[in-house]
């Protein structure tokens, strides 16, 4: 029995490494085909001066495809930062994009009986905006650090 769970063992670990040299194969397989790529490709005749990676420049499907990628997504986190400072800009200053939702949500704490200290904790606020919360919306008074 046990020669059997170690023999499995033996296999597994066996099948494990055969996997990862084939992987490093495939790996220095594909970087010699670049590093071939770059070697062949013919030298770029200068005409007016080159920024320090434009020799490196390989054009492959795999990488114009990453780059159409990564292109949408930096329209994409633009358009998210144009929104986020319109959003910004149209608030009053020092206002929480979510500030009535999370004082909404300490009044209910302090209408429950949770402390000034909870409050900081659970609604992330400012010691001073806790206690105002505490004092406007609890029953009972605030403990005097």
């Amino acid at each position: 029995m046990l020669s059997d769970y170690s023999n499995s063992i033996v296999l597994v670990t066996m099948i494990l490494a055969s996997d990862l040299c084939l992987g490093y194969a495939a790996y220095l397989a594909g970087r010699r085909r670049v590093l071939r790529q770059v070697e062949l490709a013919p030298p770029a005749e200068p005409t007016e001066p080159m920024d320090a990676g434009a020799d490196l420049v390989v054009e492959s499907p795999e990488l114009m495809q990453e780059f159409a990628h990564l292109e949408s997504r930096l329209s994409e986190m633009h358009q998210t930062l144009k929104r986020l400072t319109d959003d910004t800009s149209s608030r009053p200053p020092g206002t929480a994009p979510q500030a009535d939702g999370v004082l909404d949500f300490a009044a209910r704490l302090a209408q429950r009986g949770f402390g000034v200290e909870e409050l900081v904790d659970l609604c992330n606020l400012g010691r001073s905006e806790a206690e105002l919360v505490h004092a406007l919306h609890s029953n009972r008074p605030a403990a005097v650090a």
